[in-house]
């Protein structure tokens, strides 16, 4: 993601840069693709941890050191319906209920 956007997710977030205690309560956050609201659930955006103890874990937001591409984890492939339609090069998305 642009090193914008991922500071301001951040920011809201205490002690936060990249990596955060796991018990910390997420946001959630919304992209904007073409006319759809994608919003991935803050229950998505914990990755992983990044010790045994499970203290400090990071997300899924990460920068995209400025590139002109973003790749979008696992956590917007989780969150909306998703139909790939290859033989049109296009992408749907649908919300899940």
């Amino acid at each position: 993601m642009n090193d914008n956007v991922v500071s301001d997710y951040y920011s809201q977030i205490e002690n936060a840069e990249y990596t955060f205690a796991c018990n910390t309560t997420l946001s959630d956050i919304t992209f904007f693709i073409n006319d759809y609201d994608i919003v991935i659930s803050e229950k998505l955006m914990n990755f992983a941890a990044t010790d045994n103890e499970r203290t400090t874990c990071f997300d899924e937001l990460q920068s995209n050191d400025d590139l002109s591409e973003n790749i979008f984890e696992d956590s917007l492939l989780k969150s909306p319906f998703i139909v790939f339609d290859i033989n049109n090069s296009r992408i749907g998305f649908a919300l899940q209920t």
